[in-house]
C-alpha cells in the first residue's frame, strides 16, 4: 500500500496554470494513462484531509 501511495503521489504532474494564475494538476485521465491505473489510493487521502468548511466549487477546477 506504501508504495502504490508514493507511487501514485509522485506519478501526478501539474498542468498550465489557470488564466488567474492558480496552479492546477493535469487531469486524471491523464495520471491514471501514465501510472497504469487510477490514482485512487491518493485521492482518498487527499480527500481525507480536505476542509469541510469550503465550498466545493472553490476545490474542484471545473474544466469545459
Amino acid at each position: 500500500a506504501y508504495d502504490r501511495l508514493c507511487g501514485e503521489a509522485t506519478g501526478i504532474k501539474l498542468d498550465r496554470p489557470t488564466s488567474d494564475g492558480r496552479t492546477r494538476l493535469e487531469p486524471k485521465e491523464a495520471t491514471s494513462k501514465r501510472i497504469g491505473h487510477s490514482p485512487d489510493v491518493w485521492d482518498a487521502l487527499c480527500i481525507s484531509f480536505a476542509p469541510r468548511d469550503v465550498p466545493a466549487e472553490l476545490w474542484v477546477d471545473k474544466v469545459g
